[in-house]
């Protein structure tokens, strides 16, 4: 049960990213204003609450760069507001190359993940178990359409709830007992490990051996450059998106409490 378990979630997870890059499902209500301006267009007609489809990420990311280089034009006169709108657009368009990114990165895991599976490679569970915590945040944060439908439309909301709250709580499980999939069993590239291994010992008594001031000065160079790296890809876009998108951030804080 474990394996098909294991061998199924990365394929949910290449079509939740794919979808998601592709098209959005989307709940339109009454009450917020901002999603029925999308369908009413100022023409003052009254719609019932309705799922509806929107441009995907990608046309998203499209469509926002066509108005920040429209926005961004010599001609335009330059005001405050128009300014603060630029500003926005353009914190908008970053978590947008954010989410992309990361559904990107998830795509091309899902592949590998399952690969290792499948060849039973002995380094299938860091794989497998990073795809599952990664998956996490991107399925939390669908959540939050279908949970504002059930009022309205009560069958499609809890049926999409339901699935994307099964499909954390079994990311969540498989994050645990992925190692025990096939144990001992495999064992497919190990020669890489037996290199590996080799390299780390043969390290480990050069080192104690004698100690030298060029490896800890090129040691204490790569992690200067690491913190750099780690710094303006990691910290830098969490800062912004704990900033501008307070919703997300708190659904990552509150998953990174359940783990």
């Amino acid at each position: 049960m474990k394996t098909k378990l294991a061998q199924i979630i990365p394929f949910i997870i290449l079509s939740f990213c794919i979808i998601n890059m592709s098209f959005e499902p989307i709940f339109y209500d009454p009450k917020d204003m901002d999603s029925m301006e999308v369908l009413l267009e100022g023409s003052g007609r009254e719609l019932a609450p309705q799922w509806g489809m929107e441009r995907g990420l990608i046309s998203k990311i499209r469509l926002t760069s066509t108005v920040m280089e429209e926005l961004n034009e010599k001609t335009i006169p330059a005001d405050a507001q128009l300014e603060a709108t630029v500003d926005r657009i353009s914190r908008i368009l970053l978590g947008q190359k954010i989410m992309l990114f990361i559904y990107g990165f998830l795509i091309f895991l899902s592949i590998t993940s399952f690969l290792t599976l499948y060849y039973k490679a002995w380094f299938y569970t860091y794989l497998n178990r990073s795809l599952y915590l990664i998956s996490i945040l991107p399925v939390l944060m669908s959540l939050q359409h279908p949970l504002r439908s059930i009022s309205q439309t009560p069958v499609i909301g809890a049926i999409s709830s339901i699935f994307l709250f099964v499909l954390t709580i079994l990311l969540i499980y498989m994050l645990f007992v992925i190692s025990k999939v096939y144990e001992d069993k495999a064992d497919r590239f190990n020669v890489f490990k037996t290199i590996q291994d080799g390299e780390e010992r043969e390290f480990q008594s050069a080192s104690s051996s004698k100690i030298s001031w060029v490896p800890m000065l090129f040691h204490f160079v790569g992690i200067m450059l690491a913190g750099i790296l780690l710094g303006n890809l990691v910290y830098i876009p969490i800062f912004l998106l704990q900033k501008h998108y307070s919703f997300e951030f708190g659904i990552l804080l509150i998953s990174l409490l359940f783990l």
